[in-house]
């Protein structure tokens, strides 16, 4: 068992030669078993794709562009607090204004917000304690 404060590599590296048209590499990326490409490079273009919602802010309509996977995970963070996205996203907003004033770039604050919801839930914990 390792130490909870030691940290376990999301990949590795595995030497290895690779001869493909048009492609050569010495050594390839390895996550969870899988080649990197095949992992992440790998996943459907739906996850990355953009899409843009319209809401109010204080307020004021506007429109966020965020990748699709960015949105599924607002929307579930909004679902776990009981509200929609829209009352979520204008909530989070009011609060970042209260304490920091106008950020520079919300939408890069919603990523940072996913990110950070990622990392404080069960599932994430749970999957870094099957990985030790």
């Amino acid at each position: 068992m390792t130490n909870s404060k030691e940290r376990i590599p999301l990949f590795r590296i595995q030497n290895s030669v690779c001869h493909q048209k048009d492609k050569f590499w010495h050594n390839q990326c390895i996550v969870g078993g899988e080649p990197m490409c095949h992992v992440f490079a790998g996943q459907e273009p739906e996850r990355y794709a953009s899409h843009t919602r319209r809401l109010r802010l204080n307020g004021q309509s506007t429109s966020i562009r965020l990748e699709n996977s960015f949105w599924q995970i607002l929307d579930q963070i909004a679902m776990t607090e009981g509200v929609t996205t829209p009352v979520f996203i204008s909530t989070l907003h009011s609060e970042v204004l209260q304490l920091r004033g106008e950020p520079s770039n919300f939408t890069s604050l919603l990523r940072c917000a996913c990110l950070k919801f990622m990392e404080m839930s069960p599932d994430h914990h749970a999957a870094s304690i099957a990985a030790e």
